[in-house]
């Protein structure tokens, strides 16, 4: 039996997917990679490869009623290919990117990328665990997803943001799949200080030339942190309406024709005119409290042991965990 998961035309595969992590710089990296002349990268993460993964992703498990409604390769292999390829329709003669953060820490997309024929090279960014794990619970504040402050998450629901910055268990799985060699490792911190070098390498990596990457675009920076007028109207938001941007998952699987339930129309309308009354400003993302410091410190300090030897850097040190 043909697996589903294999691309049926190899041609329009990515030449490369930047893998994650989730908030450690990948949306600037893919803005500045996507201006080079000879890359494509689609705007939006596709998520292709990790739309069943139930466990990264319940939100891409929708209700009508008392159905229940799920992405489905198998279903329908071809359109859900068709519908992958159409994200490359414009590369053109470009060696071609994807930007999806998620397939870092799921097992499915890893083995999937590494079942095609083509030889995909992966980019992975990881960035100091304190600060990226902060950084995720506000994303997830503004989406909608966290309905607490930060320490009550932490010991309420510890994996909900620790399980993306559980970085060597991860990076163990990407090498059960992949070898080194086809995969570049990027520290954002190192990229902040040393972007004209990191840059060179990871050009390299593509067999590309830094030259031709216009000198404007290396000072490109993308994700300005923006917060809520009011954190304590946007938690109870998000705890009156979890889901509430849900909806727009629906629309982005194309093959996936349903149409939102009453009670899915309810919680945008709540969205909605949250976004009226409590809109997002620019602001500097908050700084970690002593108590989730300690708290994150004392978790990284067991769960990091042996990360060092593992990609050959000093990642304990140069994060000071």
């Amino acid at each position: 039996m043909q697996n589903p998961w294999k691309a049926p035309d190899q041609s329009y595969l990515p030449d490369f997917i930047i893998i994650g992590g989730m908030k450690c710089g990948t949306t600037t990296l893919h803005h500045i990679l996507n201006s080079h002349p000879k890359i494509y990268i689609p705007q939006s993460e596709i998520h292709f490869f990790d739309m069943d993964d139930e466990e990264e992703h319940p939100e891409f498990i929708f209700k009508n009623g008392n159905n229940i409604i799920r992405p489905n390769v198998e279903e329908n292999p071809q359109a859900y290919w068709d519908w992958y390829k159409s994200y490359f329709e414009k590369a053109n003669d470009n060696v071609k990117g994807e930007d999806t953060t998620g397939y870092f820490t799921s097992e499915k997309a890893l083995k999937r990328i590494s079942e095609q024929d083509k030889k995909i090279k992966l980019i992975l960014s990881l960035r100091n665990p304190l600060s990226r794990t902060n950084s995720h619970y506000w994303h997830q504040v503004k989406a909608g997803r966290a309905k607490y402050s930060l320490i009550k998450t932490f010991k309420s629901n510890p994996d909900f943001l620790l399980k993306r910055s559980n970085y060597k268990k991860y990076i163990e799985l990407l090498f059960k799949y992949f070898p080194k060699e086809q995969v570049h490792i990027v520290i954002f911190e190192e990229f902040l200080k040393e972007k004209e070098r990191i840059l060179k390498e990871i050009l390299n990596f593509l067999e590309l030339s830094f030259e031709d990457l216009p000198k404007e675009a290396i000072e490109l920076h993308s994700n300005k942190a923006v917060m809520p007028r009011s954190v304590q109207l946007q938690l109870l938001k998000n705890r009156l309406a979890p889901v509430a941007g849900q909806w727009l998952y629906r629309k982005h699987f194309h093959p996936i024709k349903d149409k939102t339930p009453k009670k899915q129309l309810f919680d945008r309308l709540i969205h909605n005119t949250n976004t009226l009354i409590n809109p997002l400003k620019e602001s500097k993302t908050p700084k970690l409290d002593q108590e989730s410091e300690a708290f994150l410190k004392n978790h990284f300090q067991k769960e990091f042991q042996g990360i060092n030897d593992l990609i050959g850097k000093d990642l304990i040190g140069l994060w000071n965990i």
